[in-house]
């Protein structure tokens, strides 16, 4: 597989947009990347989009009975190499369903990861400054 060439042909869509810096990344390159490199119609590129936002729903709700779970900061690692490395295998997928999945992945993960970190910072907190620390 030819990773460089890969990197290149998912941001060749940002050097294409000089206003990129002033936009959220993710919702320049996804769409972009969609268009440019997967050929997706305007629907697809949507529902592509909302594919991250089932996993951020999925991945928040499963961190409900996780919330007790004593090694939470072994969850949040991987939960946020489970981002990445989502985030990292896009430039290889060939597909709008692979895309979609890889989204889904990397939502579920941070959403995850989202909803561990503050509660595991709550969790140490002394109760005088429970609800101040974020």
């Amino acid at each position: 597989m030819n990773w460089p060439g890969c990197a290149q042909n998912a941001l060749r869509p940002a050097a294409k947009r000089p206003r990129i810096r002033e936009q959220s990344p993710y919702q320049v390159l996804v769409p972009a990347f969609g268009a440019e490199v997967l050929g997706l119609s305007e629907a697809q590129r949507g529902t592509l989009m909302a594919a991250f936002g089932v996993g951020l729903i999925l991945g928040g709700s499963a961190a409900i009975p996780l919330t007790s779970f004593s090694n939470r900061g072994w969850l949040i690692l991987g939960a946020a190499l489970g981002t990445g490395i989502s985030i990292g295998l896009l430039p290889v997928a060939t597909g709008a369903w692979l895309g979609a999945g890889l989204l889904t992945s990397a939502g579920f993960c941070g959403g995850l990861a989202a909803a561990l970190i503050p509660a595991s910072m709550q969790a140490v907190t002394p109760d005088s400054m429970r609800g101040r620390v974020m």
